[in-house]
Order: structure tokens, then C-alpha cells, then sequence
């Protein structure tokens, strides 16, 4: 196989090179979204119930109904944020998957495009 790609036409040895650079380029928006992402669910669901039990310290007792919508606050930023972060991550898999399934290329053809 590697005799093969040594003699690669300079156009798709080119075309291989930008789809290898977009998929580089797919894995890391996707996982850059991901994290994001995951960070945004954890660090509100923190701020939320932060929230929540300051009000509960500040009033001595808390109204449990009051207390429960906003511990329900709490876990819907994660609800919405979550499912969004896991299809990025399935993108980055996907990106990885395609990227590492392409011919390497001999050193000169990396020149090409």
C-alpha cells in the first residue's frame, strides 16, 4: 500500500490533505463545543444550587415547594446543556475516526495544495 501512495497523482494526494485538515479542523470545533458545553451544565447547576441552599441558610427553614423549583432549576440547565455536549463528543469521535482512517502520506506529497 505504501508503494501506492508514493505514486499518488498530485491532486489527490491534495485531496487527501484537506480532508484530513477538515477533519482536524471538525475534531477540535467539536471538542472545543463539548467541553464548553459541559462546562456550562456543571458550573450552573453549581450556581443554581449554590442559590438554592444560601436561601435555605438565610431563612433558618425553607419553604420546601421554593426550595425544590429551584433545585428543578438547577438540573434543568444540565437537562438543556448535557445532550448538545454528547453530540459533540460523537462528532469528535467521528472526526477522530475519519482522520486516523486516512492513508498516511510519504513525506513529499505533504507539499502538494
Amino acid at each position: 500500500m505504501h508503494s501506492q501512495l508514493e505514486t499518488l497523482p498530485p491532486e489527490h494526494a491534495a485531496i487527501l490533505i484537506r480532508k484530513k485538515r477538515f477533519w482536524k479542523k471538525t475534531m477540535w470545533i467539536s471538542l472545543g463545543v463539548g467541553v464548553m458545553l459541559a462546562m456550562i451544565a456543571v458550573s450552573g447547576t453549581v450556581i443554581k444550587m449554590t442559590a438554592a441552599f444560601s436561601s435555605l441558610q438565610a431563612n433558618g427553614s425553607a419553604d420546601p415547594s421554593v426550595l425544590a423549583g429551584d433545585i428543578s432549576e438547577a438540573m434543568l440547565i444540565s437537562l438543556w446543556s448535557l445532550p448538545p455536549a454528547l453530540l459533540a463528543f460523537l462528532i469528535f469521535l467521528v472526526s477522530l475516526i475519519r482522520c486516523l482512517s486516512l492513508p498516511k502520506l510519504p513525506e513529499n506529497s505533504t507539499q502538494a495544495g
